[in-house]
């Protein structure tokens, strides 16, 4: 009718499309497309996934430069969101090539979890659950009916679905430090099924918890799992969990590939003497065969889909950052995280998990996204 038009959604081609988890799956079993980024080249260069390259999609879209040898290959495009690389698939489905759209792009990959187990003996077993785009690592300790849950993300759900699959209850939840990378789910978490929340008082919390301090102790009938030690210098409160003689649990404190950043509260040199104390006189004199486990790593790599990602404190006490001096390591820990990016939003997702903000989680989800930078070294 004139004078009038009609909106039509168009309706998507599935047969383009693979979802988050299906692509996972793929990645996990060794069925590894070519991976091919349309954002611009800073976001790519900012946050990116395993080995992909990056072809912004006004490029895609305007040339005809698209490798031709491609076509005997599949392909996934990703973006941002899912939209740009789902227009970039129907213009390269067009042209003969087996390809799909990641479903949701970078900010529906960065809720997709795995999980693996760590270790177990009589007592007990550890499974690590990782954020696979985000590098967070967090943990579930069962035994005889009883969970922990130790750093969970956001999502919640993939430790409620544990603990159903393995017929246990979650009757305690602790968070190492106060996050600044992504949002806590232990306050959700506590709250859906009960358990109680532990966290370091010396951490700026606003809200009620049970205090996680030196000594502190889990049992699980007559049997202590999880033993606290006081290791600031990332944040004030931050602490490790000695697991019997198997293991500790590191939070942000000790990563695989570097050590955690004392400036997210602009007190870098006051925090890194702390954190040489913590390394020192409370990691590294650890028995050497036991290992740790962090609460975040970086880039995933496609080894590291089915190993858990822990290391020896052997590793460790090898590291050359154990043999500078007192003063040599803040000088070093101060002026690398003066050169090393910070997370992106750390102040306001610090106000999130204090307590002192509350988000959308439509807010949460976009805030989120990008890689942790918890790190240096």
């Amino acid at each position: 009718m004139q004078g009038r038009f009609q909106l039509r959604t168009m309706k998507r081609n599935s047969d383009i499309e693979i979802s988050p988890e299906r692509f996972h799956k793929k990645i996990q079993s060794g069925d590894v497309p070519i991976i091919v980024d349309v954002r611009n080249a800073k976001d790519f260069a900012d946050w990116n996934l395993l080995n992909s390259i990056n072809f912004p999609i006004m490029k895609l879209m305007k040339s005809k430069d698209f490798p031709e040898e491609f076509k005997d290959s599949e392909i996934v495009l990703i973006c941002g969101k899912g939209k740009d690389s789902y227009t970039g698939a129907e213009q390269l489905h067009s042209l003969g090539y087996n390809v799909k759209s990641l479903a949701g792009g970078m900010t529906a990959w960065n809720h997709v979890f795995d999980n693996i187990e760590v270790t177990s003996d009589s007592d007990l077993e550890l499974i690590q659950l990782r954020r696979v785009a985000k590098g967070c690592l967090s943990y579930f300790l069962y035994s005889n009916g009883e969970a922990i849950v130790i750093d969970p993300a956001h999502n919640v759900s993939p430790y409620v679905k544990m603990a159903e699959e393995k017929d246990v209850a979650i009757t305690r939840i602790i968070d190492t430090h106060l996050h600044a990378d992504h949002i806590s789910g232990a306050r959700d978490l506590a709250q859906k099924t009960g358990a109680e929340y532990f966290v370091s008082p010396n951490d700026p919390y606003e809200f009620e918890f049970n205090q996680l301090k030196e000594d502190t102790t889990f049992s699980i009938g007559n049997k202590v799992l999880l033993h606290a030690m006081s290791t600031p210098g990332h944040t004030p409160g931050s602490t490790s969990l000695r697991m019997k003689d198997l293991g500790v649990l590191t939070g942000d404190i000790l990563f695989i590939d570097g050590i955690g950043r004392p400036d997210l509260a602009n007190k870098s040199a006051e925090f890194a003497k702390d954190l040489y104390y913590s390394l020192h006189q409370r990691l590294a004199v650890l028995p050497s065969n036991m290992f740790y486990a962090p609460a975040h790593h970086g880039k995933f790599t496609l080894d590291h889909f089915n190993t858990p990602l822990v290391s020896a404190i052997q590793t460790f006490k090898e590291n050359s950052i154990l043999q500078k001096n007192e003063n040599a390591f803040i000088e070093y820990a101060v002026q690398t995280s003066q050169q090393t990016k910070q997370p992106s939003s750390h102040q306001t997702i610090r106000q999130v998990n204090s307590g002192k903000l509350i988000l959308s989680p439509i807010q949460i989800g976009e805030l989120e996204i990008g890689p942790n930078r918890c790190a240096i070294g």
